[in-house]
């Protein structure tokens, strides 16, 4: 009785993590704040984490019928969270044909699931019993710990890197934001290393003391509770990241109160400290900042002659941009780099920006 309460508890928490996941995805897929590529990557990131935790929750009905459901690609795990942190600390990164081999271990696991999901009940259940319980599940299980331990100490490596470097030519709000990541990455590799400690137990009594430890029900309820806390702690913090009001207070600006005027506040806070650099400044950062509405923030914003946040953020990146052309270090950078590199979220956006000057420039003539 005490395990089908706990089962009944379990899938309702798994679900709810599964709807978590969804719901944080189609927010980083639809931002208009954030570097895009990063919001993409940590957007299918979700994604592949919610089909998985989806998949261990099918394999719960023990069916034939939910063998080999090509909605597993842990491979994946890591190259998205890898090229997440990437994208977010080096926005100009272009993805090259040599990035072309992250997808060599998920394109192999993919295609071996699709290819005996296509087959017929008997072979899927005989490839289960003669391939995958014996080899592949071992092999599978190993390449992933390390994949995914590897691209998380990158990941981590490259925060440390980009840390360095800010101490001594960074801003203090670039300085938060990376800290906050540092210890949003040390929680994942405690909660990964935790989930993987049950894969490592279920291996080595299968393969040295021949016990399948799926036989007994409590061991696979703590493999499904691990992994599913693994994908909240994705969303949860994805969601903080984008939306939370404390994590917005930590990383926003600090303006010197006997300053004036909110207009010159705002020009302030842009031009000596940079703001506009950053593609997560949003007008709830500047609301937080200034003690301001976001309603006052766009009255303001529309005096000075602009019809959106994001314009508005455009001159002074486009300025950025102008300066940053004649510094050898940025001469050889494509234009779109380079506006990623002033703060501009997406291409997108620096078009927009880049008309309306024109449409400005135009009209003064």
């Amino acid at each position: 009785m005490k395990f089908e309460i706990f089962d009944i508890i379990l899938k309702f928490w798994m679900i709810g993590c599964i709807v978590a996941g969804l719901v944080v995805m189609a927010l980083y897929f639809s931002r208009t704040y954030g570097n895009r590529k990063a919001n993409i990557c940590y957007g299918f990131l979700l994604l592949t984490f919610t089909l998985s935790l989806a998949n261990n929750l099918l394999h719960q009905k023990v069916s034939t019928d939910f063998f080999f459901l090509p909605i597993w690609y842990t491979f994946l795990f890591g190259p998205l969270f890898f090229f997440y942190i990437k994208f977010m600390l080096y926005p100009a990164y272009r993805v090259r044909f040599s990035d072309l081999k992250h997808l060599f271990l998920p394109i192999l696991q993919a295609s071996f699931y699709w290819i005996v999901f296509l087959q017929s009940t008997e072979r899927k259940l005989e490839i289960h019993e003669q391939l995958y319980l014996p080899w592949f599940k071992t092999i599978e299980g190993g390449l992933y710990i390390l994949s995914f331990f590897g691209y998380l100490a990158l990941s981590y490596r490259y925060l440390k890197y980009k840390e360095s470097t800010l101490r001594i030519s960074g801003f203090p709000w670039q300085r938060k934001k990376i800290k906050w990541q540092k210890v949003y990455v040390r929680v994942l590799f405690l909660l990964a290393g935790l989930n993987t400690f049950y894969i490592l137990t279920d291996f080595a009594a299968y393969n040295f003391l021949n016990i399948n430890l799926y036989n007994i029900p409590s061991f696979g309820r703590l493999i499904d509770l691990s992994f599913s806390v693994v994908l909240f702690w994705l969303a949860w913090k994805g969601w903080q990241w984008v939306r939370s009001k404390k994590h917005l207070a930590a990383v926003a600006p600090e303006l010197p109160s006997e300053i004036a005027g909110f207009g010159l506040q705002l020009d302030l806070l842009a031009i000596t400290q940079k703001r506009y650099l950053d593609p997560e400044l949003s007008p709830d950062l500047l609301a937080l900042a200034t003690g301001k509405t976001k309603s006052e923030i766009y009255q303001e914003i529309k005096k000075s002659g602009f019809s959106d946040f994001h314009l508005w953020l455009g001159k002074y990146r486009l300025a950025e941009m102008e300066k940053r052309r004649t510094i050898p270090l940025f001469a050889k950078y494509h234009a779109i780099s380079l506006a990623l590199v002033s703060g501009f979220p997406s291409k997108r956006q620096f078009y927009r920006s880049r008309e309306n000057k024109e449409d400005i420039v135009r009209a003064i003539k």
